[in-house]
């Protein structure tokens, strides 16, 4: 505050409307006293005795002080405080427009009644009458109970909302581009790689050639030098003969060739022609499908690729949204949403935080920059009265900063550093408080508060401005032409007003060049940016609901004893109207009175009509029920009849029931996940590169996923059961079986990372199958074949001990103890016979070697009884 003499406002003053224009010229606290005045909101200035040599001051409002200035810069008086900044054209310039901009905001708003349905929606969910209303319900007598069924429906609004995206899993996702382009560098490998194997081609071609010209001229040579020479004990006619072709060399084999009608599946090589002796080189449709080979593979490691990336790309935007307290926002977002007339929500915000770093075990203490998201109170939040949406609005919004908040934000781009210096010097002890609205002491008690200007605190009241103007504008108020290249375009300015300090000034650097704000609202009304919330919805069966439930409490108050009636004239002297059991009355009866009429006491019982009030209020949760689409089974409150009596018709209802919930959670997917996440997407882009490829595309699943979560969780268990068979698990193998069920266990909320194994574990773990299958098969392979060994065995000395006794040489041939190795066995006793003897049935041979068989079968023939199978 500073004391200089009257200066004109060309500002209408806005406070005149609401009866209190002399609020900024009272006297609120005495000088040097720290007591509050005894009138502080009478509108008039206060009696506040001076202190000794101190005078007393009048506050001016900041366009009042930037006109007196300017009046003095022109005039060439110098100002009485402040430095060179603080007359800066340009800054001055801003100051005016952002205070115009705020009343004329806060005007529209009052003048539209939007705060004080904010207070009325506030005071319903806290259970509280109107002062109004209450006066008149103390005036009546009676209970001052209140029927929360507003509040009821607001939680539960709130519960379902949270489940839908507060869950275990993300309400949103980083999809990779479907198809991602080859790198430069890709593309130009894989040219080189052709190009190379062409030339190795080439190459291996010329080397054929050199080998063929050489070996055809060593033959040659040699057989010139075959026919020079005289050849010793050569028969006549042995020679060469004259004319004979020379031998030919050995041609390598041909290379594989891919069949007719497949593609080119491996390194270029030459390739041998059929009726051909040199290899050709490879054709250019070979060439190409060899490159068009290289691409596929590069296209699907490109896919793969993508895929990782994008992954790690969701994770590092879900942690800076986790540092930057957005799911915090988010959730408080969640409650203001059913109860005002829009809710909204902010970020990115940059502030400078803390940060311990360990650097040679001793800690270091940095400030970096970090990202935060907030809940805007609907209160503290103004926008222009012509606008339809978010990116056609202009925004002021109300900020209390304590001491550390602008400490935080010195450093930062766009920000004066000695601006804030002059604001901790300036409001070092006491904050500043600006009167903004005329709900602000009612809103201050109803949100449990200090209640300016009641009581004194450290904030400092903060316009942040966030708005479009002319590039013609803005040059006038100072900018560059370096700054301002096109003077006909719109540029997006935020500015940080505190009193009359312009402590923020800059440009949006973002692409899409919106306000941080992202607003929606409960159920929507076209055209406009407010609409309703449940206390707007439920208004009116609120009411009455108030009515019947003070109505049944005084009526069950009063049907819950009788009424009595005491003749006062025939009351002795000294008795009271008190009432308790065994009580003794004096009376003074005239025997000569006679008649009921004169009885001394009379007791009335008043009817109750609690069961007809019940039915109203009953029917009125009905009627609740069905205007905010919540009905009372879909949180547990009450058991639904009719089809809601099972578990399947209870789900259908529920269903039913949240289809009109799913436009809210529309209305979130659209005006906030959407919107808000790209706009983060551009932020990391433009100041965190490498974290994204450029070509991800941010989805919202939200509504989608809330729908589709419960039948997905079934599906998926049914493709569990119905793929758990060996002929299924043959095509999808462990790979496969692991990552569907890492799916449904992500799906169910458990953590699947620690439960299913990876793809390299996958890879090691099917290696170890494979080679303990391989071992055992080979135990398997070598117990069979000594099996058969001690079978041919045991069969062989079967066949030498029936030899011995048919009076055949023993051991017979190819039973062990036979002589191999390619000489003769020598003769055996008896007659050979090639075959079974007439008329037997042939022996089983299972295990026996030909020798073997023959030999019984001669053992057979003589002795024809001894044959088992005869």
């Amino acid at each position: 505050m500073v004391s200089v003499p009257q200066a004109p406002n060309k500002f209408t003053n806005p406070l005149a409307a609401q009866g209190m224009a002399n609020i900024r010229n009272t006297p609120v606290m005495q000088r040097g006293s720290g007591q509050p005045s005894q009138n502080p909101m009478s509108g008039m200035p206060s009696q506040v005795g001076s202190v000794p040599g101190r005078a007393l001051t009048r506050m001016l409002s900041p366009d009042q002080v930037a006109d007196r200035d300017q009046a003095m810069q022109a005039s060439g008086q110098p100002p009485q405080s402040g430095a060179d900044w603080q007359n800066d054209p340009s800054v001055l310039e801003i100051a005016r427009h952002v205070r115009y901009k705020m009343y004329e905001m806060r005007n529209f708003r009052n003048m539209m009644g939007i705060g004080q349905r904010l207070i009325d929606a506030l005071r319903t969910y806290k259970g509280h009458y109107n002062p109004a209303h209450l006066k008149d319900i103390k005036a009546f007598g009676g209970s001052e109970v209140f029927a929360r069924i507003v509040p009821g429906k607001c939680r539960g609004a709130t519960s379902l909302l949270r489940d839908i995206y507060l869950g275990s899993e993300r309400p949103w996702d980083i999809q990779p581009t479907p198809e991602p382009e080859i790198p430069e560098d890709i593309e130009q490998a894989i040219q080189g790689l052709v190009s190379a194997e062409i030339a190795k081609c080439q190459s291996e071609l010329q080397q054929f050639m050199q080998q063929q010209a050489m070996q055809a001229a060593a033959a040659q040579q040699t057989q010139q030098q075959a026919q020079m020479a005289p050849q010793p004990n050569m028969p006549a006619g042995a020679g060469p003969q004259p004319g004979a072709a020379p031998p030919m060399p050995p041609i390598p084999p041909p290379q594989p060739q891919p069949p007719p009608g497949q593609g080119w599946t491996g390194p270029l090589a030459p390739e041998v022609m059929t009726g051909q002796q040199a290899p050709t080189m490879p054709t250019q449709d070979q060439i190409e499908e060899r490159v068009e080979q290289l691409r596929d593979a590069a296209r699907k490691a490109a896919k793969k690729k993508a895929v990782e990336e994008a992954g790690e790309a969701a994770d590092e935007l879900d942690d800076l949204l986790t540092e930057g307290n957005f799911y915090e926002a988010f959730a408080e977002f969640l409650i203001d949403l059913p109860i005002f007339p829009f809710a909204a929500i902010k970020g990115p915000t940059v502030r400078m935080c803390s940060q311990v770093k360990w650097v040679n075990g001793k800690p270091q203490r940095l400030q970096v920059p970090k990202m935060f998201w907030s809940r805007v109170s609907p209160f503290d939040l103004y926008w222009t009265p012509t606008a339809h949406n978010v990116h056609e609005a202009e925004f002021v919004e109300r900020l209390r900063l304590t001491r550390a908040d602008l400490l935080a934000c010195k450093g930062l781009p766009g920000y004066n550093d000695a601006a804030i210096s002059e604001c901790l010097d300036r409001f070092h002890d006491r904050g500043f408080r600006e009167w903004w609205d005329v709900v602000d002491v009612e809103r201050a008690l109803l949100e449990n508060r200090e209640a300016w200007p009641r009581t004194s605190s450290s904030l400092i009241d903060t316009a942040e401005y966030h708005g479009s103007v002319s590039g013609k504008t803005l040059l006038e108020w100072g900018m560059t032409e370096e700054q301002i290249t096109d003077p006909q375009q719109e540029y997006r300015v935020t500015a940080w007003l505190i009193d009359r300090f312009v402590i923020k000034t800059q440009l949006d650097p973002t692409p899409s060049q919106r306000a941080p704000y992202y607003v929606t609202q409960f159920e929507k009304i076209p055209g406009t940016m407010y609409g309703y919330g449940l206390p707007d919805l439920l208004d009116d069966i609120q009411t009455v609901a108030n009515a019947s439930y003070r109505a049944l409490v005084n009526n069950m108050g009063m049907a819950s004893g009788p009424q009595v009636v005491i003749n006062d004239k025939v009351l002795a002297p000294g008795e009271d109207d008190s009432i308790y059991p065994w009580k003794r009355w004096h009376v003074n009866f005239d025997p000569m009175l006679q008649g009921g009429a004169l009885k001394p006491i009379e007791f009335y019982q008043p009817d109750s009509r609690a069961q007809e009030l019940q039915g109203i209020i009953a029917n009125l949760n009905v009627m609740a029920d069905d205007v905010s689409a919540i009905p009372r089974y879909m949180t547990g409150g009450a058991q639904a009849g009719g089809a809601g009596r099972t578990a399947s018709g209870l789900s259908m209802l529920m269903s039913n029931a949240a289809k009109t919930l799913q436009n809210v959670a529309a209305s979130i997917d659209r005006d906030i996940f959407n919107p808000l996440l790209k706009h983060l997407y551009e932020t990391v882009m433009l100041t965190m590169p490498g974290v994204f490829r450029g070509d991800e595309s941010v989805v919202v699943k939200g509504v989608t996923y809330a729908v589709k979560r419960e039948q997905d969780r079934t599906r998926q268990l049914e493709f569990l059961n119905m793929t758990s068979n060996p002929t299924d698990m043959s095509i999808v193998g462990l790979q496969g079986r692991a990552k569907v069920l890492g799916a449904v266990a992500g799906a169910i909320g458990l953590d699947w990372d620690s439960i299913v194994p990876d793809d390299d574990a996958m890879k090691a773990a099917q290696a170890a199958s494979q080679q303990q299958a391989a071992q055992e098969k080979q135990a398997h392979d070598m117990q069979m074949q000594q099996m058969q060994q001690s079978q041919i065995l045991e069969h062989a000395e079967h066949a030498n001990l029936y030899a011995a006794q048919a009076g055949l040489s023993v051991p017979l041939p190819g039973t062990p103890g036979q002589q191999t190795g390619g000489q003769v066995a020598p003769p055996h006793n008896g007659p050979t016979v090639g075959g079974p003897h007439v008329g037997q049935k042939p022996h089983p041979t299972n295990g026996l070697t030909t020798a073997q068989q023959h030999g019984t079968q001669q053992m057979f023939a003589r002795r024809p009884n001894m044959n088992p199978g005869a």
